[in-house]
């Protein structure tokens, strides 16, 4: 009868987290088609000034505004600080919904992305994040189920204005890789290049400078 009881909480527990993983996704789909009902909306009210809403990852050359719910450091919101594009709350549309018109987004970006933004904007003009630096991404090449995906880092760094290498046995500055990858394909550095976390890469963007690399070094 213990092992019974045991075994209906685990069961419970389980069936309660699953519960709470479906609720979350149902919340952010019914979110992201409010968001766009509102869009299409507001396209028909301000003809002038429509906006079109893509949620492939793929069609990056598009991205002008990037509307995030929580303001979490996801691929869309890294993608769009290396495009300088806005990071905005969705009061951006709720409130041009209710004004009738677009409304300039600049007013509506999350604090903690107001300034790399606004940074990122002028340097580009200049020179990109990590110029000139060729990079090797090894993260999921040797099918292991890491996310993000090499094709996404790789964007992103290319986004940043670095050479990928795709062959490890050319000439390179840094990889990028996790932990839990390198332990199962030791000795594969062979130019003993720094190896370092996605992370470098991901915080580099925020604040819009190529941070040292000694934390992230793997």
């Amino acid at each position: 009868m213990k092992n019974e009881k045991k075994k209906s909480k685990k069961d419970n527990e389980k069936n309660s987290g699953d519960s709470n993983d479906n609720n979350a996704s149902q919340c952010a789909t019914d979110w992201k088609e409010h968001m766009s009902d509102c869009i299409k909306c507001l396209n028909h009210m301000d003809r002038d000034n429509g906006h079109k809403v893509t949620e492939d990852l793929k069609d990056i050359s598009n991205y002008t505004v990037v509307v995030s719910q929580t303001g979490a450091r996801t691929m869309k919101v890294l993608i769009g600080l290396a495009r300088a594009t806005w990071i905005v709350t969705s009061e951006w549309i709720e409130q041009s919904f209710n004004e009738g018109k677009w409304l300039p987004p600049d007013a509506f970006q999350w604090s903690h992305y107001t300034k790399p933004l606004d940074e990122s904007a002028e340097k580009t003009k200049k020179q990109t994040l990590f110029h000139g630096l060729r990079v090797h991404v090894r993260q999921g090449r040797e099918n292991y189920n890491v996310f993000p995906t090499s094709a996404q880092l790789e964007t992103l760094v290319e986004l940043c204005g670095a050479n990928v290498v795709m062959d490890d046995s050319c000439d390179y500055d840094y990889i990028i890789s996790e932990k839990e990858i390198e332990p199962k394909i030791a000795g594969k550095n062979i130019r003993n290049k720094p190896i370092v976390s996605a992370q470098w890469l991901f915080d580099s963007l925020q604040h819009f400078e190529r941070l040292p690399i000694d934390s992230y070094k793997i």
